[in-house]
């Protein structure tokens, strides 16, 4: 069972795997393949609410909101 919180939306690192476009996961500390993936500062700019699914961003806009519900 996850637990969910309620926070405040922060832009994380992420991991990018080499030679393609876009970030593909939220870097959290856990073991990659450096081979494979290059380790990007803030390149998670934004998550979605689980509950109601809103955009959440750092720096809000008209869509998005700055805290939600996630599981962390």
């Amino acid at each position: 069972m996850s637990s969910w919180i309620l926070q405040k939306f922060k832009t994380r690192h992420g991991l990018v795997e080499k030679g393609a476009e876009g970030v593909l996961q939220r870097y959290d500390g856990q073991p990659y393949d450096s081979n494979r993936f290059e380790l990007v500062e803030d390149a998670w700019e934004h998550d979605h609410c689980v509950l109601c699914g809103q955009m959440l961003m750092e720096n809000t806009s008209d869509n998005a909101i700055d805290a939600g519900y996630t599981d962390g």
